[in-house]
């Protein structure tokens, strides 16, 4: 396993702050000279870090580190205000994914398998509208309608009617990753 540590700070993508696509990167073996795994501290570069509050309950707010910033990350990126989104795969991910994007002031449509998830998907998530994606009825009332979509499943079955729920100039973030052998490029 390699330890990524210490990204150039000259090239094209740290100068955009996307020191993980960082080519001239410093690369350590995590048991080689830098330890990692399950170690108690951890040498990396000052600006890495940054100061949690007083405040912050490791034990209940840990999970914003994992789960909050896959899902953060794009609608960070990609979101505008005023627009349809949608959340495909109402798990971990997904609960937290529409959590955020109501709390970024977002109406939020969410697609799940499980109609028993329904109430809870809208009551305790705050989804504005649950859609069953197996019911195709139901996903052809959403055809072109959202700007912007976060894909949470880790399989491209049935990726095509998803697709078509998302407007012309929609952004289609996808986080769940699927098997390798199932990615095909456009």
């Amino acid at each position: 396993m390699v330890l990524y540590i210490d990204p150039c700070g000259k090239c094209r993508y740290c100068k955009k702050d996307r020191e993980e696509l960082c080519r001239d990167v410093e690369e350590h073996y995590t048991y080689g000279y830098h330890w990692g795994g399950y170690a108690t501290a951890l040498q990396q570069p000052a600006y890495h870090f940054f100061h949690l509050p007083k405040n912050f309950d490791i034990a209940k707010d840990d999970p914003l580190f994992c789960a909050g910033i896959t899902t953060y990350y794009p609608m960070k990126k990609f979101l505008k205000d005023g627009i349809n989104t949608a959340v495909i795969g109402i798990g971990g991910l997904g609960h937290i994914a529409i959590k955020f994007l109501k709390k970024l002031g977002h109406e939020v449509t969410a697609f799940t398998t499980s109609l028993s998830k329904v109430d809870m998907i809208k009551k305790e998530l705050g989804a504005d509208y649950v859609f069953i994606s197996t019911d195709e009825n139901q996903v052809k009332q959403v055809a072109d309608k959202f700007d912007f979509i976060i894909n949470i499943l880790p399989t491209r079955d049935g990726l095509e009617k998803y697709i078509n729920t998302l407007c012309g100039e929609g952004i289609f973030a996808q986080v769940g990753m699927p098997p390798v052998t199932a990615v095909v490029l456009i």
